[in-house]
């Protein structure tokens, strides 16, 4: 088999299922195979927003949560870029949406930091709708969002102000 790089590099064409499938279909390199980078096909292929690719790399068994040298995930590529079909794919083919990198990051961090940057000068407000779509829907996965969310109900249950017990706490430094 020949490596990862040089096939993707000669074959996937940005956005060319066929090509991708073809080349791994023939068996000239394994669905997870990896480049110098540890990254997969479904990496590259979510970090460049290819919702047909990684569509069809994950019904030919590519492993949805692997990760790469840094320890980034094909979610944790597809998140900074706004990529909503190829986040909308990973997350219902079992991505982690909880995962973290080696530097302890979320597929949600890495969409939230975009979604901030899409909504600062000179990017501007153009970029914001599928930041802000791919974080909503990583904040509706997350479990850390969601054990908010039950508290925050669970504190309302009880009649307690949550905002002003949020503020009290941050100012004395606990989060």
């Amino acid at each position: 088999m020949a490596p990862l790089e040089s096939l993707l590099a000669r074959r996937m064409i940005p956005g060319s299922v066929s090509g991708t499938m073809q080349t791994m279909g023939r068996g000239e390199v394994a669905v997870d195979a990896t480049d110098h980078t540890g990254q997969t096909a479904l990496m590259i292929a979510s970090e460049g927003g290819h919702a047909g690719a990684v569509k069809a790399l994950l019904a030919a068994g590519a492993t949805v949560n692997a990760k790469d040298n840094r320890g980034y995930t094909a979610l944790m590529h597809a998140c900074p870029h706004g990529h909503t079909m190829a986040v909308e794919a990973l997350l219902a083919a079992g991505a982690d949406a909880d995962a973290k990198n080696s530097e302890g990051n979320t597929p949600l961090a890495f969409a939230e930091e975009a979604l901030i940057r899409a909504r600062s000068p000179p990017e501007g407000a153009a970029d914001a709708h599928a930041h802000e779509h791919v974080a909503r829907l990583l904040r509706k996965t997350t479990r850390e969002h969601q054990y908010y969310l039950h508290t925050v109900h669970l504190a309302r249950s009880e009649g307690a102000n949550y905002q002003l017990y949020r503020d009290r706490t941050r100012k004395r430094g606990n989060r």
